[in-house]
């Protein structure tokens, strides 16, 4: 039903009323707001709109930030911390469809969410409506707003004429709210389907369709979830009238400043075509207005822009003798039409022309699962894709000689039909240079966009793709709220990403604004084509899959009313080295009576840095250390770095350090130690080679670091000339034995009163148990050998014996 609003309006212009609040010990409201939807999920155009918002922290509530022009709210109502009313008032100019916004309050910013803007009068569903008896009268050419709860069914009547063209199209995944997957179907007066949609190409879960009423009279429409689920979020927009609803277009494309006729394939017109007039610059989102007057369909159609005419396929051409001729700059266009069907397009190239190759289907409606191929004059393969960009294919191309080249289009699965459309451009390679912030969580759109509390600072990382181009790059921020600066560094040729400081003045009106980013090489004038492409998901599905995103082209930024901590941190002296450590001193000033413990961050680690997730300082407290360490591949340099820090007040609150100057530099040197070993209650020695790396003036020490318990060495002291080290060992008889292969040489060097610590090379030390002491049994005495028995004499030797007289 319609929201009705109180007795009490609030005018946009008369909401500063509380911009002088400073802190005290009370709570007051803080954080960012949280958004949970909006009723109804969008307005008509050219008119105003009433709008209910429901979400958290809306107490101080400001406005919604629209990223399209044309939309504003004019007056609102603040019900309480979760309920706003308001009126939102939407030009007749706006483009029809999805429109992302934000809400803004004193003292924070929400994630991305979207409205839809459609072109015909509203009505609300109401609940009376689960039967074909009850269900509810619908007028031609009118979107209802209503909600599909578990199980529900929503029924709606219209009346048609034979032969009139009838569509309908649903809004349900699209809103964003949750993952709803509506369906309709059409019944006519006797209770029999005619008609019938589910899931669509052009826009993935929510269905549309087109027909002819196949006799006059009254025709029931059946809204339901696919899989008779739904719940509170469950909203949906229902568009009824004769609008043309094609599935596609043909072309799908054209060249800008020209007028193009394009046929509406799939529309319930058969044949039905709609001159375009098309725009007199490229852009690389672009759509149209399907229909005119009152019969407007309520989405637009996507559509490419080019600088390139257009060459139509000409049948048949499904080999490479019957190629459709094309004569570049152009774009080719054509449709596989059927089962098996290959289309080949021939054009001539000189050595070491180059292109981006790049085929649209997927992209703009078509079912087609597209196969890219380039093939020389006797049709070998040069260069050949599948799935590159939402299915669809592209290719860089480079010719390896003068002549004559094919491009091949066909159907992955050998499918076709009339509404297997596509489109190939040949681009030159044009540099670009994107940004994106990187998530927090996964799939979390936490902390991207900025909220800077007013005499203080709000940082992000930010990721940097570069295409096409190299070298040193500075980053530009346009439209900048009053009172803010953003501070950064140039971005080094071989960097990917940096740290991006925005600060606003004490005395900076709160507002906000949406941020241009740009690039441009170092001392130069010229700035690449690219900028922000923040990814904002909104719908997902049971298994991670992403059912519906929009991509923010400009960085939200507001200012936030004064928060009652501030985050410093002390510059280093000396630079972190490779394979070194060092703590970062974070110091917090606080106003009096604010004691909330603070939880700090380290957003932004230059290659091979790493830190501790976070570090928390205690309530009451005022200073902690914040440890870094650098791996052995830690890129050398000079780099900006910046901690966070958030504490609750009313609500989480973050804000920034100034950027501060952190070098990573090479180890002042390395040294190779020989493994030993060493009976335990012994002395051993652990010596090597040392080896300077980068000089150093001033003494000094290396210590072992991992020695086992009960095992102990003395560090010794070196300097730049030192050629050989030697530690002595010392264990007890109760240290571990075993080997011991975590044990590592530390170098420390303390040239600015400020220590610099790197790893040196590991080392193994062996402690053995002792050998068991030898036997001290006496050796017994030898027994005096008896006489050995006298020999046994035979008969015949005892008679010898005595003839001889014995």
């Amino acid at each position: 039903m319609r929201i009705a609003f109180g007795s009490r309006l609030i005018p946009a212009v008369l909401t500063g009323l509380s911009l002088l609040l400073a802190y005290t010990a009370s709570p007051l409201q803080a954080g960012d707001p949280e958004f949970s939807y909006i009723t109804p999920d969008g307005g008509q155009r050219g008119v105003v709109n009433d709008i209910r918002l429901r979400g958290n922290r809306l107490d101080d509530f400001k406005s919604l930030v629209f990223y399209s022009p044309g939309i504003e709210v004019t007056e609102f109502e603040v019900k309480d911390a979760r309920d706003v009313r308001m009126k939102v008032k939407i030009d007749k100019s706006v483009p029809l469809g999805e429109h992302p916004f934000r809400i803004v309050t004193e003292s924070g910013i929400s994630v991305l969410a979207t409205m839809y803007v459609g072109p015909f009068h509203q009505i609300e569903e109401g609940n009376a409506n689960d039967s074909p008896e009850t269900a509810l009268p619908v007028p031609l050419n009118t979107t209802v707003n209503g909600r599909i709860d578990q199980e529900d069914l929503d029924y709606f009547a219209v009346d048609l004429v034979e032969g009139d063209r009838f569509s309908v199209e649903v809004e349900g995944m699209r809103l964003g709210n949750t993952f709803f997957d509506p369906a309709i179907f059409i019944m006519d007066a006797e209770g029999t389907e005619v008609a019938r949609s589910d899931d669509t190409r052009l826009y993935k879960r929510d269905p549309f369709l087109s027909m002819l009423a196949p006799k006059t009279g009254k025709y029931t429409i059946l809204l339901r979830d696919a899989s008779f689920e739904g719940n509170s979020r469950s909203g949906y927009r229902l568009h009824v009238g004769t609008f043309p609803r094609p599935r596609v277009v043909y072309p799908a494309g054209g060249k800008v400043g020209t007028s193009i006729e394009v046929k509406l394939v799939g529309d319930g017109i058969p044949n039905s075509t709609q001159q375009v007039k098309l725009p007199q610059e490229v852009t690389e989102e672009y759509s149209f207005i399907l229909g005119s007057g009152e019969e407007i369909a309520p989405s637009q159609m996507p559509f490419r822009l080019s600088q390139a005419p257009n060459v139509l396929e000409k049948e048949p051409n499904n080999v490479t003798k019957d190629a459709t001729p094309a004569e570049l700059p152009a774009a080719f266009n054509g449709i596989i039409q059927t089962e098996n069907d290959f289309d080949f397009f021939v054009f001539e190239a000189k050595k070491n022309d180059r292109y981006l190759i790049r085929c649209f289907a997927r992209q703009v409606g078509s079912p087609l699962d597209a196969v890219l191929t380039v093939m020389d004059a006797k049709g070998k393969s040069i260069v050949s894709n599948d799935d590159k960009v939402a299915v669809d294919p592209e290719v860089d191309f480079k010719a390896p000689a003068d002549g004559k080249y094919y491009v091949r289009v066909y159907d992955h699965l050998r499918r076709g039909g009339e509404d297997f459309v596509y489109r190939v451009e040949f681009d030159r390679f044009t540099p670009e240079v994107t940004f994106t912030i990187p998530e927090v969580r996964r799939y979390s759109q936490e902390r991207h966009a900025i909220a800077v509390p007013q005499g203080n600072r709000f940082a992000v990382p930010m990721n940097v793709a570069r295409r096409y181009m190299s070298g040193e790059l500075d980053m530009i921020a346009k439209n900048l709220p009053e009172g803010v600066t953003m501070h950064t560094m140039p971005l080094d040729k071989s960097a990917r990403s940096l740290a991006v400081v925005f600060e606003a003045k004490p005395d900076a009106p709160l507002g906000s604004s949406l941020v241009d980013l740009q690039a441009k090489l170092t001392g130069k004038d010229t700035v690449y084509d690219g900028g922000l492409r923040q990814q904002a998901i909104l719908v997902r599905g049971r298994v991670n899959e992403l059912y519906w995103t929009n991509i923010a082209k400009t960085l939200a930024v507001a200012v936030t009313k004064k928060v009652p901590f501030e985050i410093t941190v002390e510059e280093p002296k000396v630079p972190i080295v490779q394979n070194g450590s060092m703590n970062l001193k974070v110091k917090v000033k606080r106003e009096e009576g604010f004691n909330e413990a603070i939880r700090l961050e380290f957003p932004f680690r230059p290659p091979g840095l790493g830190a501790s997730y976070s570090v928390n300082i205690p309530a009451g407290k005022s200073e902690a250390d914040y440890p870094l360490n650098a791996n052995s591949r830690a890129s050398v340099g000079n780099w900006h770095v910046v901690v966070v820090g958030s504490a609750n007040v009313g609500g989480t609150t973050w804000i920034a350090s100034p950027l501060i100057p952190l070098e990573i530099s090479q180890p002042f040197a390395s040294v190779s130690l020989q493994r030993t070993a060493v009976e335990q209650g012994k002395e051993t020695l652990i010596t090597g080679t040392f080896k300077t790396i980068s000089d150093f003036d001033k003494d000094a020490v290396m210590r072992l670091i991992g020695l086992p318990s009960r095992v102990t060495a003395e560090e010794i002291k070196i300097n730049k000339d030192t050629k050989e080290v030697s530690f002595t060992v010392k264990t007890d008889e109760k240290s571990p034995a075993g080997r011991h292969k975590s044990i590592y040489a530390e170098f420390v060097i303390d040239p600015n009163g400020e220590p610099i610590k790197h790893r040196l090379n590991s080392v193994e030390l062996r402690i053995d148990k002792p050998l068991p002491p030898k036997d001290n049994q006496q050796v017994k005495k030898e027994e005096p050998k008896k006489p050995a028995p006298a020999k046994q004499l035979s008969r015949l030797e005892q008679l010898r014996l005595e003839a001889k007289g014995n």
